[in-house]
């Protein structure tokens, strides 16, 4: 059996992947190895809104009542309340069940040791080895042993005021907007910001089992931040479905992510003298702006691998009270042992009131140079792709060689979704710095292709000239017969290597297809609001989305021409079919992802609606 912990726990397809066997199995290993010894262990399990948790709980405490465990039930609250409660009722540790910003489909199990932090690699290798070992040595107790569970319907209420607790200052005067994600935070986030005096306006808190995460919370921000500036709100917060994330919205409806909020957060901490070693603990994923905002203030970052256990472990090792990623995954050591988005939302709101400071303003402090982040879908034997392939390790170096030094690519596979990362970023002192070096960039490709085309001109005279003065009439016959047939051979070979490597790398391409879907996407998103269109982020995405559709065009990718044209089912996937008035015929009529072509031959069907005339009456 392959490893079946990521990064943050056990995820996958509920019902599939992870099913009620492996649930249950996960409850029994794990409750006897994270209680062994201790006598009628107490384990706290909680879930968020995923349909799939109520079947999940129920094999989950099974297993922990089959080893003659407590099993106290909290219901749906967020990952860091079951962090915080952990260490609160005293318990042996916790579980909570939740795929946190994953679609509805996914769940994932996750375990808390009995102080609240995320467990070590080898105690998740020690369950694991315990389910592969027949569950050896675990007791199966009967009779008055076996474990008992309860429903603990104040543990939800306790951790709010734990995160009240964490600011010092009533909110009254704060117009606060919430986006719950149809999550966990869809009750315990709008009951905290009204009891300390908010006035609250809310958007996405009715779960239905299946609409966890979607088009909303942290990963979906852009409702959040049309409804900001249609309500006129002060601040906006986005969680995602089990709220130990949140990223915030400005007054003028502009995203503020977390580095942003981590830098806001350790200038004000600096400033009452509570950071400790004016230190924040940040990942190489992080925005260059925000080195440079931390170095003016004179605050110094620590960077760590990507993921949010290695910031805790860090922040641990030399007691840093603040860190956390982009993502809005932010730790505040001092309140709790995970990232928690309720405590980060009412900070930020604290800095707000006790500075009497747009957030517009507080951010004023950063400036976000020029990057971009995309996602490919990879299956998940495939996430090393990018240190095995030889091509693929060789575009990457590529792309590294053409960023001269003055930017960064990082790729990472996903630790929670079958997925890898792509990240791209352009140093500078500034955002105009960064901003002219990507300018220069540009300029330096331009020109080393015009001493390119030079070079080739006169090496080929060269060439000419050579063969002349070597000729004679006596060899020249024999001569050009064999360049003839020399040069067959060649064209043989170089057309079979192509054709080797149009193979090779037409799933790469695929994959790419899949970064300048989500590049268009958001050009597209900001198409229509002049403010984004003229920030610095954007112009960054658009000179990017240029860069990957040269790449694309050098390789032989071209794209379906569709919008207008006859529906052709080898070139394009109807989605549906609707009528449209004054059509005279069937036409395509709207494209929903465009089709490309790798050197003449079809890549990817383009996925398009066709309209039809209007039925006659």
């Amino acid at each position: 059996m392959s490893r079946i912990f990521g990064t943050d726990g056990v995820r996958g397809i509920a019902n599939t992947e992870l099913t009620s066997e492996l649930a249950y199995n996960l409850g029994r290993a794990g409750a006897f190895v994270l209680t062994e010894g201790t006598h009628k262990p107490k384990i706290l399990v909680a879930k968020d809104t995923r349909i799939s948790g109520d079947m999940l709980e129920a094999a989950l405490v099974a297993g922990i009542l089959s080893v003659g465990a407590e099993a106290v039930m909290i219901g749906v609250v967020p990952t860091p309340a079951v962090a915080y409660l952990t260490r609160e009722y005293n318990a042996d540790a916790g579980v909570m069940i939740s795929a946190s910003h994953n679609p509805v489909e996914y769940n994932g199990i996750k375990f808390f040791d009995n102080r609240g932090y995320k467990l070590s690699d080898e105690l998740e290798d020690k369950i694991q080895k315990t389910i592969e070992d027949g569950f050896v040595g675990v007791p199966s107790p009967i009779g008055k042993d076996l474990g008992k569970c309860h429903f603990e319907a104040e543990g939800i209420n306790k951790y709010m005021e734990h995160a009240k607790s964490t600011i010092g200052t009533e909110l009254a005067g704060l117009k606060v907007a919430l986006d719950c994600a149809n999550g966990a935070a869809y009750e315990v986030a709008v009951k905290a910001f009204k009891s300390l005096g908010a006035e609250v306006h809310v958007i996405n808190n009715t779960p239905d089992g299946t609409n966890i995460n979607e088009k909303c919370g942290s990963t979906h921000p852009e409702a959040l931040m049309e409804y900001v500036v249609k309500e006129r709100c002060d601040i906006g917060f986005a969680f995602d479905g089990d709220a130990d994330r949140c990223l915030a919205v400005d007054e003028n409806g502009n995203l503020v992510n977390g580095d942003f909020i981590l830098t806001i957060c350790a200038k004000a901490l600096k400033e009452k003298g509570q950071l400790k070693d004016d230190t924040l603990v940040v990942t190489v994923m992080s925005n260059l702006g925000l080195d440079i905002a931390c170095k003016a203030e004179e605050i110094r970052t620590f960077k760590t691998k990507v993921g949010d256990r290695y910031v805790l472990e860090e922040m641990l090792k030399d007691g840093y009270v603040l860190g956390g990623e982009q993502s809005g995954h932010i730790i505040f050591l001092n309140h709790n042992t995970t990232g928690d988005g309720l405590v980060t939302a009412l900070k930020v709101a604290e800095v707000i009131k006790e500075k009497n400071k747009t957030l517009s303003e507080l951010a004023s402090i950063m400036k976000e140079l020029p990057q971009v982040l995309v996602n490919a879908k990879v299956p998940n034997h495939k996430k090393n792709i990018y240190l095995e392939d030889e091509e693929v390790v060789e575009a990457i170096k590529a792309v590294e060689d053409k960023l001269n030094g003055v930017g960064r690519v990082l790729i990472r596979p996903s630790g929670t979704e079958p997925k890898i990362k792509l990240y791209m970023g352009i140093k500078g002192k500034s955002e105009e710095d960064a901003d002219q070096k990507l300018e220069e960039l540009k300029n330096n490709k331009e020109n080393k292709e015009n001493a390119n085309e030079d070079n080739n001109e006169e090496n080929e005279l060269n060439k000419k000239i050579e063969e002349l003065e070597n000729q004679n009439a006596d060899l020249k016959d024999k001569y050009m017969r064999a360049m003839a047939e020399t040069e067959n051979i060649r064209k043989r070979a170089a057309k079979e290597k192509i054709d080797t490597i149009k193979r090779a790398n037409k799933d790469l391409l695929l994959s790419l297809l899949n970064f300048m879907d989500n590049f268009e996407r958001a050009i597209k998103a900001g198409e229509n609001n002049n403010d984004i269109q003229n920030s610095e982020y954007y112009k960054g995405i658009e000179l990017i989305h240029k860069q990957f559709i040269d790449f694309i065009h050098d390789n032989g990718v071209e794209e379906i021409e569709c919008l207008g044209e006859e529906f052709n089912p080898n070139l394009h996937e109807a989605l549906t079919v609707i009528e449209v008035p004054d059509c005279e015929h069937e036409k395509i009529v709207e494209v929903y992802a465009k089709g490309y072509k790798l050197n003449d031959e079809l890549l990817r069907t383009a996925k398009v609606i066709v309209g039809k005339p209007k039925a006659k009456e």
